[in-house]
């Protein structure tokens, strides 16, 4: 008796895909191994996504979009200039305010160096009153719904009168909630400074790297700057649009969980990267344009390093899947995202790809390796599906758009900065703080 063929792993998952799909009519998709990417949705589900589409369209493009921000992230990480444009796309005096205090709240909130707690904030209209959403990279740390609690009540409060003593109570409380980023930082590299007081009026003049103490302090000072300036836009929030503090409500979106990269190392070549990426023509010019820039450093290791890493999805990118995937609507109907920080790279090309025109506060024109696009889940139409699609291939034209620009112009390397504008106060030459 012949023996029976036992059945690939592969057959196995499609056979369970179809037998959920045609029961419960869409699973939602989540970029990660096609065994966890099939999950039913409800019986209401208007439409059926073949089972094709869902386990090889999907990950397919999520293979060309981190192949490309891979390479890009090796070839050179900052793509541009930082640039902010938080109120300056609307020309509504209120609509510029409302801006600032959602930037505030954002700033207000991330509490410690690095990317963990940068956090994005949105304004949502109800009946009833407003909700003020807050999501941060990784989950905020207890008692962050509390402390802006604190500081709205606070405001509430206020009167002309009493700002001067208000500013300095909203202040303290500020400064003790970020006190670990910021007055232990900022105390150990001025003390590493002293020794550059007297090269302090040459510093001025240049912009170079390799005087990190001096650049460190300048970003850490300019943050405890920052912290004031926001103060006080509170405090204009509390006078000027009071009705926004009125039976407003906190609330705070889920971070994501940590995915693993989807890309084998071992089999991730640079060849094979570049031979999906391009059509042949163009990808034995881009392969002779690596060679090249090969001599400076080992493409090929750097790449296969690369290709491990866990994605996660940022703060800006979680508050505005809440409001896209449960139609929510903005005040005043400004679709605007605040962040601490401007977005990514990825996080500002993705939310300008989509149709609904949101605004955000700027972008650093990083890449970030660790990026992801919204997960699906739950209950999906097939517009929502395919708005994401299409967002992603804009960024993975962006992305391999900026590769050729590496390779063909191989342009000046920007010089690094920090993500925030916290250090993007003047700097005062020594003559001039003489006189």
């Amino acid at each position: 008796m012949p023996k029976r063929k036992k059945k690939s792993s592969r057959s196995i998952i499609q056979a369970r895909a179809k037998k959920e799909i045609g029961n419960s009519g869409l699973a939602a998709i989540v970029p990660c191994s096609p065994s966890r990417a099939i999950r039913p949705s409800t019986p209401n589900s208007h439409f059926t996504l073949t089972v094709e589409k869902v386990l090889n369209r999907y990950p397919r493009l999520e293979r060309r979009f981190y192949e490309s921000l891979v390479l890009l992230s090796v070839l050179d990480p900052v793509r541009g200039c930082r640039f902010t444009n938080s109120i300056y796309t609307t020309d509504d005096t209120l609509d510029q305010l409302r801006r600032s205090f959602v930037d505030a709240i954002a700033m207000i909130c991330d509490s410690h160096k690095g990317g963990d707690t940068v956090m994005a904030v949105a304004l949502q209209s109800t009946p009833f009153r407003t909700v003020i959403w807050l999501a941060a990279n990784k989950n905020p740390k207890t008692g962050t719904v509390q402390y802006l609690q604190r500081i709205v009540d606070t405001l509430r409060k206020a009167t002309p009168d009493t700002r001067v003593r208000v500013a300095d109570e909203i202040s303290d409380c500020v400064v003790e909630f970020c006190r670990s980023s910021s007055i232990k930082d900022i105390i150990n590299v001025c003390m590493k400074c002293r020794i550059y007081f007297p090269m302090l009026s040459r510093f001025s003049r240049r912009e170079t790297d390799h005087h990190q103490p001096v650049t460190r302090t300048k970003h850490f000072i300019g943050r405890l700057a920052t912290y004031s300036r926001t103060v006080n836009t509170l405090l204009d929030v509390a006078f000027d649009i009071p009705q926004l503090l009125e039976n407003c409500e906190l609330r705070i979106c889920e971070s994501s969980r940590h995915l693993p990269s989807p890309l084998n190392p071992d089999a991730s070549t640079l060849d094979g990267i570049v031979r999906r990426m391009f059509p042949e023509f163009t990808a034995n010019e881009v392969r002779s344009g690596l060679d090249r820039l090969n001599v400076f450093g080992n493409l090929h290791e750097r790449t296969r390093r690369a290709c491990s890493f866990k994605s996660r999805v940022h703060a800006e990118l979680l508050v505005l899947e809440k409001f896209r995937s449960n139609g929510w609507e903005f005040v005043a109907g400004d679709k605007y995202i605040g962040c601490s920080k401007p977005s990514c790279f990825c996080c500002y090309h993705y939310i300008n790809s989509l149709p609904e025109r949101y605004s955000v506060s700027g972008c650093h024109n990083k890449i970030y390796t660790h990026w992801r696009a919204p997960d699906l889940t739950g209950v999906q139409d097939l517009e929502a599906v395919k708005v994401r699609e299409d967002a992603l291939n804009a960024v993975v034209a962006k992305l391999r758009a900026e590769v050729c620009r590496c390779i063909d112009e191989r342009p000046v390397k920007i010089r690094p900065h920090y993500d925030s504008v916290t250090g993007s106060t003047s700097v005062i030459r020594l003559e001039e703080a003489k006189k």
